[in-house]
């Protein structure tokens, strides 16, 4: 295939545009920058010619690596369609891979590369990075080859959403709202703490969105209030009830996210407002809901 002429384009592509230049110049100058245009409108045509190709590319790894400087450009152009086909074909394979290895010996990062396809196809298209997502959680439930230590739907969701919070806070937001279906786990804390340095006020509103959740599920689970409370007043080991009694939590990188943040008085106010309804309303120890809670009456009272 024409894969030196596509990087070739790609190196073009990325050169300055004369645009940026200052007005006032000679005609020579104006001249070398009509050549530039024109040298790079005929690599954006070879580009958005040869993109079917990159499907040759038998490297996966290799494939979105050029997948994603070429939605950059041609994203840009408005050729969107062009770009919806080429990640389709990768996340395909991704998913292909995930569910019937070719290889043993392959040692591909398909995590990686999916989160990757998904962040080029956000570029492109919200809804794209959507169904991909949608279609990453499905392969995720009917894989009977899925290790039991893989990171589950919501795990997934989690790390897809951090890698984007640099980029597109919001998008990751939306990501990772996904994952409140399933539950709140250490990553959602993690994420939480993330974002918080990028955007906090995002932040807080994922935190009671995540707090909202919780609740409405009847917070059958009080260690999901005490991963939130962990964000809400900053505690760099976040309690958690074990059979044993109460315990704490060693999540890498956590404590070191919680440097230099101090307590929110309005978004604790909120927190414990929204998690008091549930915990102080006599019915939760009711016999029958009793059962339900997953630590016991005695998890509330360590709460």
């Amino acid at each position: 295939m024409r894969f030196l002429t596509i990087v070739l384009c790609l190196v073009v592509l990325a050169a300055p545009s004369p645009a940026l230049h200052g007005a006032q110049r000679s005609k020579q100058p104006q001249r070398a920058d009509h050549v530039l245009l024109a040298i790079r409108q005929d690599a954006l045509s070879t580009v958005d010619q040869v993109i079917d190709e990159v499907g040759e590319v038998e490297d996966l790894s290799a494939r979105v690596a050029l997948a994603e400087k070429i939605v950059r450009f041609l994203a840009k152009a408005r050729r969107p369609d062009r770009c919806r086909k080429m990640l389709n074909a990768i996340f395909e394979d991704a998913i292909g891979l995930r569910a019937n290895p070719k290889e043993k010996s392959v040692t591909l990062d398909l995590d990686s590369i999916i989160s990757r396809t998904i962040q080029a196809a956000a570029v492109v298209d919200l809804e794209l990075a959507h169904r991909f997502i949608d279609t990453l959680a499905n392969s995720k439930q009917t894989d009977p080859n899925t290790n039991k230590d893989a990171p589950t739907a919501a795990g997934l969701y989690l790390r897809i959403a951090t890698d984007l919070i640099q980029e597109n806070p919001q998008l990751a937001v939306s990501i990772a709202s996904r994952s409140l279906v399933s539950g709140i786990i250490s990553d959602t804390l993690s994420f939480l703490a993330l974002l918080r340095k990028r955007d906090a006020i995002l932040a807080n509103s994922f935190l009671l969105t995540a707090t909202q959740r919780s609740t409405d599920r009847g917070a059958k689970d009080v260690n999901e209030l005490l991963l939130l409370y962990s964000y809400v007043f900053v505690r760099p080991n976040p309690p958690v009830v074990l059979s044993q009694g109460l315990g704490s939590l060693n999540i890498p990188g956590f404590p070191e996210l919680t440097k230099d943040h101090s307590v929110d008085a309005r978004l604790a106010a909120q927190y414990l407002k929204g998690i008091g309804e549930v915990l102080l309303d006599p019915n939760r120890y009711a016999t029958g809901n009793l059962r339900t809670l997953i630590r016991g009456a005695e998890g509330d009272f360590f709460f």
